[in-house]
């Protein structure tokens, strides 16, 4: 996602050059339709990833405790870092986006309606990853799981000065 961005960013930024050198329209890079397959093409991608993930079998050996401690806490992370990291690439996208239709609002041809259509469909179809259609993979997640955590720690504590 980070690199489509970036592409995304050089080719405006040299579609802004060109301009102001007053050379042709016709010779800027690829449209914004082809930021937009490979957009949807990602989103693709991590839905059939979605769709065969399964939960990964811990193996406890008696001198790698601390180790599968360490694999307990960060397993649940890991995918709720990544997913905010591209999550926040995508907003980078959209920000890009907003402002070459800004920089292009006055323009006749094609390019403002292809970036418009580019940023449409970018926000009605966010990048979301879900678990089983279950729960989504944000940092709620982590948030609700240290809640829960400390709820239960706080619950046996009270439970432990009754015996």
């Amino acid at each position: 996602m980070k690199v489509l961005r970036l592409t995304l960013e050089k080719k405006f930024r040299e579609s802004n050059f060109l301009n102001l050198n007053g050379q042709n329209r016709d010779e800027r890079c690829a449209s914004a339709l082809t930021y937009l397959k490979v957009y949807k093409a990602i989103l693709d991608m991590s839905k059939f990833i979605e769709c065969t993930m399964t939960f990964p079998v811990l193996t406890v050996y008696p001198y790698m405790g601390v180790f599968d401690c360490l694999q307990i806490v960060l397993l649940p992370c890991l995918p709720i870092l990544a997913t905010e990291r591209i999550s926040s690439e995508v907003d980078k996208i959209k920000l890009t986006l907003m402002h070459q239709i800004i920089d292009t609002f006055d323009s006749e041809d094609s390019e403002h309606q292809d970036v418009q259509s580019f940023l449409d469909y970018v926000e009605s179809r966010p990048y979301r990853y879900c678990v089983w259609r279950l729960f989504s993979v944000d940092t709620g997640l982590l948030l609700g799981f240290v809640s829960l955590c400390i709820t239960y720690f706080i619950v046996v504590i009270q439970f432990t000065h009754l015996l």
